[in-house]
């Protein structure tokens, strides 16, 4: 592709020596800010990498410093879409140092960015080699397996780009899914089944709202269920504000029989919640997380249904019709629960409550690690 100085809409980032004054000589436009307007990003020495990135995000043709002096000493350049000089087998290597290191969220975050500078013929050939080393990663960090230590997330601009329409082969990589943090309008969040975005995706963080927000409804829980992500999600994320007056009808596709049958996994940060033992995935949750009383409650009435369960953490002492402390009394006379590997109690509890857990082998034999008045805990 032919990029000419004439008439182009450009912008900058780093160091570009003698820039200023050879573009004040062009009829092109200059502009500090980013947008779908901008046709090229001139890079010099030291770029921002927020704004390189953001560039990217928006398609935008990225120049390293090389062709971008070429660009400005000759006036216009081939451009193949190759985003910097490196070659295959560089990008590569680049991607095994980091494969070849402990899986932690910084080492994930530098292969989008690895992917993201790869255009072209090369980025297949790139994914190609980067999946299957990705597969042996665990789905959340070994030192924070909850629900906020999830590896391989998509980053924002590749779920916004992706539910816009975007195809790429980088989103092949992505295992989990988050809109918390992300402003998504109710009707792009509904784009998201609309097509399999992210095909390798087995994780999905809903992020939070009020109860009165119009993103999480029940039509939203009735796509998901009927999408492709439904057969294979094994971890579910969903809080709330603290809302007491309000039901949890949304939550009825989630009932249905088989509605996610994969799912091993369950985070509520919901202080209010109830019902949590119509919930049709219960028996095969092997991981559950719950902020607050209610859905303790909800355990405690349905105890039977918990025969898959292995890590169980609750947090807060707030909320429901119980005290924290009579639910968990309650939990540690549950046969059901002798199978519990992990116990987590992060909230306010007394030390008379955790001495009264900790003491009884019997109730839970396999249990191997117990923490009390901590945020994260390492299960197992």
């Amino acid at each position: 592709m032919l990029i000419t100085l004439d008439h182009l809409n450009i912008s900058s980032a780093g160091r570009l020596k003698g820039a200023s004054a050879i573009l004040a000589r062009t009829s092109c436009v200059q502009t500090s800010t980013l947008s779908a307007d901008v046709d090229a990003l001139l890079c010099g020495k030291n770029p921002s990498r927020r704004k390189v990135h953001a560039a990217r995000a928006l398609g935008i043709p990225v120049l390293d410093e090389a062709h971008s002096r070429a660009l400005l000493e000759h006036g216009q350049i081939e451009w193949d879409g190759h985003q910097g000089t490196e070659s295959l087998g560089e990008l590569i290597g680049e991607a095994r140092a980091l494969l070849d290191g402990e899986p932690t969220r910084a080492r994930w975050d530098a292969l989008t960015l690895l992917a993201d500078r790869c255009h072209g013929e090369r980025l297949p050939e790139l994914i190609a080699y980067i999946s299957p080393h990705l597969e042996r990663w665990p789905l959340t960090r070994p030192d924070q397996p909850d629900a906020a230590g999830s590896l391989c997330v998509a980053p924002s601009h590749w779920l916004l780009h992706a539910m816009g329409g975007h195809d790429s082969p980088a989103y092949d990589l992505v295992r989990a899914v988050s809109f918390r943090d992300v402003a998504i309008p109710a009707d792009l969040s509904l784009r998201f089944f609309a097509r399999d975005l992210f095909p390798s995706a087995i994780a999905l963080d809903l992020g939070g709202s009020r109860p009165d927000s119009d993103m999480l409804t029940f039509t939203f829980y009735e796509k998901l269920i009927a999408s492709p992500l439904a057969a294979r999600l094994r971890t579910l994320v969903r809080s709330y504000e603290p809302w007491p007056d309000k039901s949890h009808q949304e939550f009825d596709p989630l009932h249905q029989p088989g509605a996610l049958p994969a799912l091993t996994a369950l985070h509520l940060q919901d202080p209010y919640l109830e019902g949590l033992e119509k919930f049709s995935s219960l028996e095969q949750l092997h991981t559950l997380e719950l902020w607050g009383t209610g859905g303790v409650e909800a355990l405690c009435a349905r105890p039977e249904r918990l025969v898959a369960l292995r890590h169980l953490l609750l947090h807060q002492d707030t909320y429901g019709k119980s005290t924290i402390q009579e639910l968990v009394a309650q939990l540690t006379q549950l046969p059901e629960l002798a199978r519990l590997e992990s116990f987590t109690l992060s909230l306010p509890a007394p030390g008379s409550l955790y001495a009264r857990v900790r003491p009884i082998p019997d109730w839970a034999p396999s249990l191997q690690h117990l923490a009390h008045d901590e945020r994260w805990s390492l299960l197992g």
